[in-house]
């Protein structure tokens, strides 16, 4: 049996001048894992998907960013 519930909420949050922040809610996203292990967040609503990068990703971005 699979469960349905997101393990998160997602919001955009809009900036409004001179009033607190309006947080737009649209959807929920669900914690998985990939075939290799790896972290993956599922956003249905928006088509999204964020996944942890791969070890080899990870140190290639680094020296990127220097």
């Amino acid at each position: 049996m699979s469960n349905n519930k997101p393990t998160y909420t997602v919001y955009n949050l809009v900036k409004r001048e001179g009033k607190d922040d309006f947080w737009n809610k649209l959807g929920g996203a669900f914690a998985t894992k990939t075939q290799d292990g790896r972290n993956r967040i599922n956003i249905p609503s928006l088509n999204l998907v964020l996944l942890e990068p791969k070890e080899d990703e990870e140190n290639s971005q680094s020296s990127d960013n220097s």
